[in-house]
C-alpha cells in the first residue's frame, strides 16, 4: 500500500506539473519558455549538488549528472525553439544521455534501501521531467514558429566551447550576446516579479530607463 501511495503521489504531482506547464506554454512567449527551461536546468543542478553534499550518492554520480544536465539538457535549452529531426545527432545525443542518467540513478545511490520507493519520484523529477517538458514546448507542427526568425545558434555546446576557447572574435561576440540576453531576461523578470525588481536593477542599473511605467505581476 505504501508503494502504491508513493506511485500515485508521483503521478499526481507530475500530472499537476504538466498541466501548469501546458498552461504556461499557451500564454507565454518563446523567450519566456526558453527562460523557464534554463531555470529548470539550474534547479536540477542545485538539487543534484544537494544530494551529493548530503552524501546520498556515489562519487561518480554527480559528475555524470553534470554531463547530462549541461551537455544534454542545457544544450537543448540553449538551442530551443529549433526542432531537430529524429535522425539527427542532437536527438540521438539527448536520448542517449537520458538513458545514461536513468541507469546512473539506478545504481548511483549509496543506500538505495533508505530511499526506497521515493526513488521513483527522484527519477521523474530529476531524469524524465525535463525531456518531457522540452518536447511539449517544441513548436512541432507549428510552421509559423519554426519559420520565424530567431537568434539561436544551432551548434552543439562542445563545438561552441571549442570555438570560444580558440577564436578571440567569436569569444567577444559570444560574451556580448550573453550580456544582451541577460539584460533581456532581467528586464522581462523585473517587469513581472516586483520582489526581484530591486536586485536586478541594482546589478544592471541601465535597465531602469527601459522599465515599463507599471510592473506587471
Amino acid at each position: 500500500a505504501y508503494v502504491v501511495g508513493v506511485v500515485l503521489v508521483t503521478v499526481a504531482l507530475m500530472a499537476v506539473g504538466f498541466y501548469f506547464w501546458t498552461m504556461l506554454l499557451e500564454e507565454s512567449s518563446t523567450r519566456m519558455v526558453k527562460l523557464c527551461l534554463h531555470v529548470y536546468v539550474c534547479l536540477l543542478i542545485v538539487m543534484e549538488i544537494g544530494m551529493w553534499q548530503l552524501g546520498s550518492t556515489k562519487a561518480w554520480l554527480f559528475p555524470m549528472c553534470m554531463v547530462v544536465d549541461v551537455w544534454g539538457y542545457g544544450d537543448s535549452a540553449m538551442r530551443f525553439p529549433v526542432v531537430h529531426d529524429i535522425d539527427t545527432f542532437f536527438t540521438f545525443k539527448l536520448a542517449s544521455l537520458v538513458v545514461l542518467k536513468t541507469v546512473a540513478f539506478a545504481f548511483g545511490f549509496l543506500k538505495p534501501k533508505d530511499i526506497g520507493v521515493w526513488y521513483i519520484l527522484l527519477m521523474f523529477s530529476n531524469v524524465w521531467s525535463y525531456p518531457l517538458c522540452y518536447v511539449l514546448a517544441l513548436p512541432i507542427g507549428d510552421k509559423r514558429v519554426q519559420d520565424a526568425k530567431h537568434d539561436v545558434e544551432d551548434v552543439d555546446l562542445v563545438l561552441r566551447l571549442v570555438r570560444f576557447a580558440t577564436d578571440a572574435q567569436h569569444r567577444h561576440m559570444a560574451l556580448t550576446n550573453w550580456i544582451r540576453r541577460l539584460d533581456v531576461w532581467g528586464l522581462h523578470v523585473a517587469s513581472r516579479v516586483p520582489i526581484l525588481r530591486g536586485p536586478i536593477l541594482f546589478c544592471r542599473p541601465h535597465l531602469r530607463r527601459k522599465m515599463p511605467d507599471k510592473t506587471v505581476i
